[in-house]
């Protein structure tokens, strides 16, 4: 299968400022009552959940219960890796996704910006978290994806490279993704309520993928 969320790109796609690593110490689990922050809101890690709903493709139906799990593409290292961190569930139409604590260092870019992919997988699908160089045993298995929205992680306010980066907080929040324009290589990510994330519930070859980088 064609390469889906990994591409081999120079370090020059992604110029990002030489800041500290994220401070990836666990937090406290959040509490049922949690509610789902818009992407404007900054949040540092603790009591994060995003959320939204499922969509069938063509022939398709949406699963009575699935899982959810986070990829972060870091393209700022050769080569480039996915980073498997975050799990949630869905249930019929809906899926929550619960994020307690930030990312670590190494599913981010630069450990600095992290922008995870929310795939949709069988509830028997089971990894480890963890950096994996291939994306097939993910995407081999997976019956869903939200390919035009991302979890964006911003370390700090230092961090302002790629250019739509500075229309997100510091910590978690979402984005959707923006067409590149005549002459552009890349599509970007603008924000969006957390709220409003859509998995498209088909195979990986029929879900078109934000091509940020």
């Amino acid at each position: 299968m064609p390469s889906v969320f990994l591409r081999h790109t120079a370090l020059a796609a992604l110029i990002l400022l030489t800041t500290p690593a994220c401070d990836d110490t666990p937090s406290e689990t959040p509490d049922a009552g949690t509610q789902v922050p818009d992407s404007g809101q900054p949040d540092a890690g603790s009591g994060f959940m995003a959320g939204g709903s499922l969509t069938p493709g063509p022939g398709k139906q949406v699963p009575e219960s699935g899982k959810l799990v986070v990829l972060w593409s870091v393209s700022s290292s050769s080569p480039d890796y996915l980073y498997k961190f975050g799990e949630g569930t869905s249930s019929g139409a809906t899926f929550a996704l619960p994020l307690p604590t930030p990312p670590p260092a190494e599913a981010l870019n630069q450990a600095e910006l992290g922008v995870g992919l929310v795939l949709l997988m069988p509830t028997s699908f089971s990894l480890a978290d963890g950096r994996y160089e291939g994306e097939d045993i993910f995407f081999d298995a997976l019956i869903g994806a939200a390919g035009q929205y991302a979890i964006i992680y911003r370390a700090n306010a230092q961090v302002v490279a790629p250019g739509w980066v500075s229309l997100f907080p510091v910590g978690y929040s979402c984005g959707k993704g923006v067409e590149a324009p005549e002459g552009s290589s890349f599509d970007t990510f603008e924000p969006v309520s957390c709220a409003s994330l859509n998995i498209t519930v088909d195979d990986a070859a029929n879900i078109d993928f934000v091509n940020w980088t």
